[in-house]
């Protein structure tokens, strides 16, 4: 980039290809009307939005909602729609993964790693932090952000659902952790 350029504005691109596990690949593109219904469906019918029970209306309404800034991305493998993605940014000096489902016949190809490094480097030299939240029942959900780098920051009983605890999770993108901090 020449000096005194700008960088472009992060999660603004409308087609982004990102590199699976295997050397796949999944493009990440708006979401339409009809694959936000087709997603809403389809996640109402998984965990963890069946045991929250989230209807399909509300998921809709949240891969709809006019909100500039908010990208909402479906993600699609060889021609299907495999996942969505949500990030809200700006959101505590980084971005904030809103939302990320992967369906259950496009999980463990990497789908989900991709969409974190694809976050990561849309802020890279931007932003200090990564954040989501992963519902506490969530096991699975809960350690694979951890192998990503995030780690728990607080409790936030009943956001989602009356009697249910999300956990808050960061990923510190700054050079400096809180074990090479010097007093």
């Amino acid at each position: 980039m020449p000096p005194g350029e700008r960088p472009a504005p992060p999660f603004r691109a409308e087609r982004t290809e990102l590199t699976l596990r295997g050397g796949g690949v999944a493009i990440l593109k708006p979401i339409d009307a009809d694959a936000a219904r087709g997603m809403a469906q389809a996640m109402a019918a998984i965990d963890p939005w069946t045991t929250l029970g989230i209807a399909p209306e509300q998921l809709l309404a949240g891969l709809t909602a006019d909100d500039p800034n908010t990208c909402r991305r479906i993600i699609a493998v060889a021609g299907a729609n495999a996942g969505v993605a949500v990030v809200r940014h700006p959101w505590l000096f980084g971005p904030y993964l809103n939302l990320l489902a992967v369906l259950p016949a496009h999980q463990r190809l990497g789908i989900g790693a991709a969409v974190l490094r694809w976050m990561q480097d849309e802020v890279a030299g931007q932003a200090k932090n990564l954040w989501l939240c992963a519902s506490a029942f969530n096991a699975g959900a809960l350690a694979f952000y951890q192998r990503h780098g995030f780690s728990p920051v607080g409790d936030l009983p009943d956001l989602v659902a009356p009697g249910f605890t999300e956990i808050l999770m960061r990923k510190r993108l700054d050079a400096t952790t809180d074990s090479t901090r010097k007093p």
